[in-house]
């Protein structure tokens, strides 16, 4: 293998000197260390990742560039310990400036990789250098979390919409104290069918989003896509420990899909982070990288060589750009943070994997740095968000709370109070900043949800009202839904003889998600969506009513 490597560099450094080298190709450690001295004046800092010291990183890694144009990035050499030289290609980032070396092949488990480039930029030039580990990945059996059917009269049933949400009880009505806004929420476990949905603090529904059989969804909440106004949340499976392996989804105010978000490097985003960045075009997630190292070491003793290994959890944080996909930057905790940290102490059964760390949110902050929560070592971290070092740490009994850690989130409002939801109790209140209780409610016995929020939103459905019939005698019950309209102050009614000779025959409040009323028989029967000032949001389709 070696005799190998050395034929490969000296082809390489062979090829450089008749100008035969293709434009991207990474070159030999050799024909790097010929590169003329750099002065870094004028040059900006580019962070580069898998960041130096990386002991556990994916074997399907990309190199990644972030601070100057792909143009500025020149003479990348990318060489394993046992893989050897590593060709690949530059791909630009459409978010900023920067890019990933993705090479051709991947990198061996075990092997130190050497990354050198040369930035040229404004007349200076900078080497810039890493090194890192690839992880043994392992591949751990997850057992799903058992779910709880409930009884019929726990979920929602509606005439005009088949969707089937939990019931959402309110204990305690919200006051002239609550905050404004619309209820943001992910049941997963409990009763009725599972996906995001949007309920004012009545209880009433305003859109629910059935996922497929087998996907849960977490981490629901509008941010900005692109400037405008946009749902965003993490869709997969979740096992028990507590964490899920799946993809992150954006859809604007018309419910349309407009974007899905997967991690990097080999791995699949996690349920407990999706940041969309100020400009919408960029997304900082989390992931779970199940790697196999020393026991010993994972266990705070001595290791030796041929000791006996266990799967240990790394988390991991990426900067994703939204339009290619590209990782822009990665940080991982097996890098920065030691086993002796967690207060969690390592499963008695080495099968079992070893969460030492539990990544439980991510968060940016002005200046360009993250904070990360790690629940099992009940630490907040405040990390530079180009370097990845460490810059705080915020200890449990150093005054962070335990919601603050991800056992039981809560949220700041708008007006200053608290909504802190309990996962355990099902349920969740407003506080306000007296600590009194001003709203609560609950899911039924067995639901989960990783967070709730309150938010406002202003959704306008593609598409029209859904719309039901039943005609009994001389009179027929019309029920009328429009799943995700957030503006509908009024139905108009329309019925007739014939599709063509409808008539209005009267005007109805809206009453929450689905909106039933008795008119005068008739064959056929339309509903029109008027919003606050009479103007129409839309049509429902012509229904023939449906005698009983």
């Amino acid at each position: 293998m070696l005799f190998c490597v050395k034929l490969a560099r000296i082809a390489l450094i062979l090829l450089t000197a008749l100008g035969l080298a293709l434009p991207g190709q990474a070159l030999a450690r050799a024909n790097s260390q010929r590169r003329p001295h750099c002065s870094g004046a004028g040059v900006p800092q580019v962070a580069l990742s898998p960041l130096n010291g990386a002991p556990a990183v994916p074997p399907g890694a990309q190199i990644s560039f972030l601070g100057v144009p792909a143009s500025a990035l020149h003479e990348i050499s990318v060489v394993g310990s046992r893989s050897g030289v590593h060709p690949g290609a530059l791909h630009a980032y459409a978010t900023a400036q920067g890019a990933s070396f993705l090479p051709r092949s991947g990198f061996t488990a075990g092997e130190r990789v050497e990354v050198h480039a040369t930035v040229r930029f404004g007349g200076g030039c900078r080497t810039i250098a890493s090194a890192f580990t690839v992880a043994r990945p392992a591949q751990p059996v997850y057992e799903e979390p058992l779910e709880y059917p409930g009884t019929p009269g726990e979920m929602q049933h509606f005439e005009s919409n088949e969707v089937k949400p939990p019931v959402l009880t309110v204990t305690q009505p919200a006051g002239a104290e609550s905050a404004p806004g619309y209820l943001f929420a992910t049941p997963y476990l409990g009763p009725g069918e599972h996906g995001p949905m949007i309920f004012e603090s009545s209880g009433r529904l305003v859109w629910f989003h059935l996922l497929p059989p087998g996907l849960d969804a977490a981490d629901f909440a509008p941010q900005s896509y692109e400037g405008q106004q946009a749902l965003v949340w993490w869709q997969g499976s979740v096992n028990t420990l507590g964490f899920g392996l799946g993809e992150d989804v954006v859809m604007n105010d018309a419910y349309k899909v407009v974007a899905k978000i997967h991690a990097g490097n080999g791995l699949r985003a996690d349920m407990h982070a999706i940041e969309l960045t100020a400009n919408g075009t960029a997304a900082i997630l989390d992931a779970y990288e199940p790697v196999r190292i020393g026991a010993a070491a994972a266990e705070g003793q001595r290791s030796a060589p041929g000791a006996p290994s266990r799967v240990v959890l790394d988390g991991v944080v990426q900067e994703i750009d939204v339009k290619t996909g590209l990782v822009m930057w990665e940080w991982d905790s097996l890098g920065h943070v030691a086993f002796s940290a967690s207060r969690q102490p390592p499963p008695k059964r080495r099968s079992k994997p070893f969460d030492y760390f539990h990544l439980d949110d991510v968060q940016s902050l002005s200046g360009g740095q993250l904070r990360v929560f790690a629940r099992n070592a009940a630490t907040v971290y405040t990390l530079n968000g180009r370097t990845g070092a460490v810059i705080s740490r915020l200890r449990e009994k150093e005054g962070v709370s335990r919601s603050t850690l991800g056992e039981g989130d809560s949220q700041t409002l708008s007006n200053g109070n608290e909504l802190v939801y309990a996962p355990g109790a099902n349920g969740f209140a407003e506080f306000d900043a007296a600590g009194n209780r001003v709203y609560e409610a609950q899911f039924p016995a067995g639901e989960a949800s990783e967070r709730v929020l309150r938010e406002p939103w202003d959704g306008e459905p593609s598409g029209g009202p859904g719309i039901a019939t039943k005609a009994a005698g001389t009179q027929t019950k019309v029920s009328v839904s429009w799943n995700g309209a957030t503006d509908v102050s009024t139905w108009e009614v329309l019925s007739g003889l014939s599709p063509t000779s409808l008539s209005p025959v009267g005007t109805l409040s809206s009453s929450g998600f689905e909106t039933s009323f008795s008119i005068p028989a008739e064959p056929y029967v339309e509903v029109i969506a008027l919003d606050a000032d009479g103007e129409i949001l839309g049509e429902s389709k012509i229904k023939e009513a449906v005698h009983e």
